[in-house]
């Protein structure tokens, strides 16, 4: 039976290391998931992650797809697109690596918590793909506080420019 440490000593998914340089990934196995180059809301850009080594899961799943998202070249979460039939499967898989999940928000829903690490599956019914996905919690609260400090100065701006 796995441990949520070892699911802190992992901090990722095989050797994709979550806050590690994205950089250091060849520019040939990164393309802009779903062609989309563009930053999201938290000013992070999301890749596609091409290795078809990295697409077998101990032959207990094939994933459809793995993604990155990225903040300043810096790995914030990893994403393991997979067929849904294959949840099940991967529900056993996660709780064989990282033990007994720690919460189950709804139904097909996962959470294994720890200081470091979030590990959250989710494969509804009616979807034909689920996800899995590493997070960085470090990682996500600097954004969490960037989107923070963005909105007070925002308020503040606007709090100046109306005084006038």
């Amino acid at each position: 039976m796995g441990s949520l440490d070892y699911l802190n000593r992992c901090n990722g998914f095989k050797n994709i290391a979550l806050g590690s340089n994205a950089e250091a990934i060849p520019n040939y196995k990164l393309s802009f998931l779903d062609g989309d180059d563009q930053i999201d809301a938290d000013s992070c850009l999301r890749f596609e992650y091409r290795d078809d080594r990295i697409l077998t899961i101990n032959n207990v799943a094939n994933l459809v797809t793995v993604g990155l998202r990225t903040y300043k070249s810096k790995i914030v979460n990893i994403y393991l697109f997979f067929k849904r039939e294959d949840g099940r499967e991967l529900l056993k898989y996660f709780i064989e690596s990282y033990g007994k999940f720690t919460s189950k928000p709804g139904n097909f829903m996962y959470d294994w918590d720890t200081n470091a690490v979030k590990l959250a599956l989710r494969f509804q019914i009616d979807c034909d793909y689920g996800v899995a996905i590493f997070t960085s919690n470090s990682m996500e609260n600097l954004l969490s506080q960037l989107k923070q400090k963005e909105k007070l100065n925002g308020e503040l701006s606007a709090v100046n420019t109306s005084s006038f």
